[in-house]
């Protein structure tokens, strides 16, 4: 009895384990989202002697896909996903021969491929390793969740291996795809009559879940995953695997080669020139760079300024002069062919960058910025010829001419206030040398402009002299007339007194003379 009771209970079991569509378990991916080929790698039919060994190419051929159009985008249907399959185990084949090895290692993957007469550059980042079911990182060992969110700042591919076992993983901001070669549902079950699958999640947290109830059978389950970056460029044709992903039946082209070293191409019979292929790489690159997220840019510039920092740390002196030299006729050169609204957004990002840094400056960082411009100032001061200073100063005086034409009347007004306040200022903290030095200078400018000024002129001057004075003279207070009153009286009679000594000293020459 309790024989036939345990055989019915293996076999409710066994029916449980096998009915996956009834019995899902936990849904952690999006099945509506799932896209499904029409068959799997281990297709004894079509795939001949490499069926099940293909995950870690095929895996390879589904991130140039991507790249091409991405995985998020509606392109992805059945036909591609076969198509995959095929031109990844054409590509097996032909390094199964080279490396003479059944499996293929992640460390063994080549960094360039050519697809459909389009070359693509494959950068990697080290491999992180670990345990997917670790929740903290130890050591030199990480967790699946944290290695994931590292690439996922800078990467928008992985390749993941657990066990022997090598998938996908394509990031976008909001949701999460994993692309799998082996035999699954669309949950992302294993199953014998299953697909290659493109499976959807929500988050991170749930790819994690899923993995983890994959695995589930064994306690340890260890993992490598590396962050995959594609570029495409032009090579030439040697030296670089080519990959016919139309004509790709089942069967490897002869023309297909792999290598792990590429060389540029320089010029070829086409007259593609060295300049065509920079522009191509520099827009390739712009459209990269428009595709990436906030995070990721971020990340890429705070990496590129670290690289450039530690570059600078290291370069001589005639090497900081020369790159200098070169960044200086790189912005004249792209000033000259800059139209005026580019000019206009340039100044524009210039002032909101300069705004920006001076909000977020301290009083310290502030102070040497400004001793810096100063020195920098007084040493180009010093190094420029006569010719040179009276064109600075020409420029000098129509910009401030220019800005006093296009000011208001409460510009003005903030703009003179601060002026005194300034002036006022500087004849506190002066001494009494200063102070004598300055009024000589000042005397010395107004004689030698009475000398020079025409008639017009000096009644100009004098109208004002006096519109400025009775101006003053009714704004004053009982007690500032009594003090400007008095103080004029003791400054006439120190002239008259000055003026008697003079004449009596003129008489004691003349007496002196005639004697």
């Amino acid at each position: 009895m309790r024989t036939e009771t345990a055989q019915n209970g293996l076999e409710i079991i066994f029916k449980l384990y096998n009915d996956i569509e009834s019995n899902p378990g936990p849904v952690y991916v999006n099945e509506l989202c799932t896209v499904t080929g029409s068959f799997h790698q281990g297709n004894e039919k079509l795939f001949g002697i490499n069926p099940g060994k293909q995950c870690v190419v095929s895996s390879l051929v589904a991130i140039i896909f991507h790249a091409t159009a991405s995985c998020f985008a509606e392109t992805w249907n059945s036909a591609k996903m076969d198509n995959i399959l095929r031109v990844g185990n054409s590509l097996y084949s032909y390094i199964r021969l080279s490396i003479k090895e059944d499996l293929l290692l992640l460390s063994e993957i080549p960094s360039a491929l050519c697809l459909d007469e389009e070359t693509y550059r494959l950068s990697y980042t080290e491999s992180i390793t670990g345990d997917v079911n670790m929740l903290e990182s130890r050591d030199c060992y990480f967790s699946l969740l944290e290695a994931l969110r590292s690439l996922k700042r800078r990467y928008n591919a992985c390749l993941l291996t657990i066990f022997c076992n090598t998938v996908v993983i394509f990031f976008a901001e909001d949701k999460i795809k994993l692309f799998d070669a082996h035999s699954r549902d669309n949950w992302g079950n294993a199953c014998s009559e299953g697909t290659s699958v493109l499976l959807e999640f929500s988050r991170l947290e749930k790819l994690i879940d899923y993995l983890q109830r994959f695995y589930s059978c064994s306690k340890v389950v260890p993992f490598e995953v590396i962050g995959v970056h594609v570029t495409q460029l032009m090579f030439r044709e040697y030296g670089v695997n080519i990959v016919n992903s139309e004509k790709m039946e089942g069967h490897f082209s002869e023309s297909a080669k792999v290598h792990n070293r590429m060389s540029m191409k320089e010029k070829d019979s086409a007259g593609d020139s060295k300049t065509a292929r920079l522009d191509k790489m520099r827009e390739q690159r712009r459209r990269e760079r428009q595709m990436e997220t906030c995070e990721q840019r971020v990340l890429r510039l705070q990496e590129m300024r670290e690289r450039n920092k530690a570059k600078r740390q290291d370069e001589s002196e005639g090497e900081k002069r020369m790159r200098l030299d070169k960044a200086k006729e790189r912005n004249r050169k792209a000033r000259d062919i800059e139209t005026e609204e580019s000019r206009k957004l340039r100044l524009e990002k210039l002032k909101k960058c300069r705004e920006q840094r001076k909000n977020g400056e301290t009083i310290e960082q502030r102070e040497m910025k400004l001793r810096k411009l100063k020195e920098g100032f007084q040493q180009r001061k010093s190094q420029e010829t006569i010719e040179q200073r009276e064109v600075r100063l020409k420029k000098l005086k129509e910009g401030f001419q220019q800005r006093k034409n296009q000011e208001t009347v409460e510009q003005r007004e903030v703009r003179l206030k601060k002026l005194k306040e300034k002036v006022q200022q500087r004849k506190n903290q002066e001494t009494v040398e200063q102070r004598e030095t300055r009024l000589k200078k000042r005397r010395e400018s107004f004689r030698q402009r009475k000398q020079q000024e025409t008639v017009e002129q000096r009644e100009v001057r004098l109208n004002k002299w006096k519109e400025g004075f009775e101006q003053r003279k009714n704004q004053d207070t009982v007690a500032k007339r009594e003090t400007r009153l008095r103080d004029e009286m003791v400054l006439s009679k120190e002239n008259n007194r000055s003026q008697l000594k003079k004449g009596r000293v003129d008489e004691r020459e003349r007496k002196t003379v005639f004697s």
